[in-house]
């Protein structure tokens, strides 16, 4: 398994001109496979519903080799060369934000789960962006993590810096890419009973004033993919 230096997050909320068994093969039959079947710096891909209530309601996450994936053809014309369904599709959804980033931080992968691997996955995670200036390792181990780590049902915490976003949709605000200078933290948890009490956990650290947008999620599905050798090449 090689290691994932960059990441590719996607909110997304049908609306009221897609329905939900339209979005759902869409995306397991069409969108995923074209990325973890034929990628093989597509590490993993798993789906979450939100468990909060809010919108949007679904988060597609991926762990990538790193962020040239972003800029190379063999990603790029996936979206230059869509299908006619795909293209229809994305014009009637409410919303699609397609966010890119690079890892700055990691606590390491957890013995209690795979993370997004199909073999025992991650059943929850809480996700939210903050600004800062600059990330600062041992502020953030400090203030964040020290409080967290003792969180039951934790397992493992990454930063990511953002590196673009894209919007498209119904909602979308514009669908040409735009930088962003925000950092999104996802917290990784065994189970979605442990959501509130670390939930609570978080909005006790000191990150609070600088925190948006926290979320809470629980899994759909992971999906099998080229580099973890779980379908074939041929």
């Amino acid at each position: 398994m090689h290691t994932a230096g960059a990441f590719l997050a996607v909110w997304t909320e049908p609306g009221e001109s897609v329905q939900l068994e339209e979005f759902q093969d869409w995306y397991e039959h069409e969108h995923i496979p074209l990325r973890m079947n034929y990628l093989p710096s597509f590490l993993t891909g798993a789906r979450f519903r939100a468990s909060d209530g809010q919108s949007p309601s679904w988060l597609a996450v991926y762990d990538v080799e790193n962020t040239s994936t972003f800029t190379d053809e063999s990603y790029t014309r996936l979206r230059l060369h869509r299908s006619a369904r795909e293209a229809d599709l994305l014009k009637r959804l409410r919303f699609l934000d397609r966010k890119t980033y690079e890892l700055v931080h990691d606590t390491g992968e957890s013995d209690l789960t795979s993370s997004f691997r199909c073999a025992n996955p991650t059943k929850a995670l809480v996700t939210h962006e903050f600004v800062l200036r600059h990330f600062d390792s041992v502020w953030w181990e400090a203030n964040v993590l020290n409080s967290l780590e003792s969180v039951e049902g934790w397992v493992r915490t990454r930063v990511f810096r953002s590196i673009e976003t894209r919007k498209v949709g119904v909602n979308g605000a514009d669908s040409l890419p735009q930088r962003s200078s925000t950092y999104l933290a996802l917290h990784e948890l065994i189970h979605r009973h442990h959501l509130e009490a670390f939930d609570l956990a978080l909005h006790a650290t000191g990150l609070t004033s600088s925190m948006k947008k926290s979320r809470k999620w629980q899994l759909h599905r992971v999906y099998p993919g080229l580099s973890q050798r779980s379908i074939s090449s041929e």
